[in-house]
């Protein structure tokens, strides 16, 4: 199989692509229309913000394959522009703060003051009812929260009871 020629490719004869038409043929134009179709595009993108939205989720599910490969694509050519942009859409904050709060936890778990022992980046914390940032935990941290419903009265409770139980045996015979 050829490979996919990618928009804005230039030809020796001048002509830019632009995209694939009805059954793989190839559209090339020249500088003066591709810049033309550039500027309309991307205000039509923006005066039809919603409808462009739906488009691109209608083309994602129809071509699902493509668009998971072009984000593993992009996110390997651009691990800080997709780390930014899923902490920006997630918990609404930019790399650069969750690098400062990273650095103020001196690069470990707030909680066990470990290092991921999962070779991942610390997760991020935030409480699910305000959406509130409260920092950055390794994934056992992080999980063993979920587990707890991050309820400090459940919390209280299971410290509790290992204390109580520290030195208890329960004899099963």
């Amino acid at each position: 199989m050829n490979a996919r020629v990618k928009r804005g490719t230039i030809r020796e004869d001048g002509k830019i692509f632009w995209s694939y038409h009805n059954k793989g043929k190839e559209y090339w134009v020249t500088p003066d229309v591709f810049e033309n179709n550039q500027s309309k595009n991307g205000k039509w993108a923006k005066e039809n913000a919603e409808i462009h939205r739906e488009n691109n989720k209608r083309w994602n599910r129809a071509n699902r394959k493509r668009f998971n490969e072009n984000k593993a694509r992009s996110a390997k050519n651009n691990p800080n522009s997709c780390r930014n942009i899923q902490l920006r859409n997630k918990f609404g904050i930019t790399l650069d703060v969750y690098n400062k709060i990273l650095e103020g936890q001196n690069g470990v778990c707030a909680i066990c003051k470990d290092e991921c022992l999962t070779g991942r980046q610390l997760a991020v914390d935030h409480d699910h009812k305000t959406g509130k940032v409260r920092g950055l935990l390794c994934m056992e941290c992080n999980i063993g929260l979920g587990k707890f419903k991050d309820s400090s009265e459940l919390l209280s409770k299971a410290i509790s009871y290992l204390q109580k139980t520290i030195d208890t045996t329960i004899d099963f015979q």
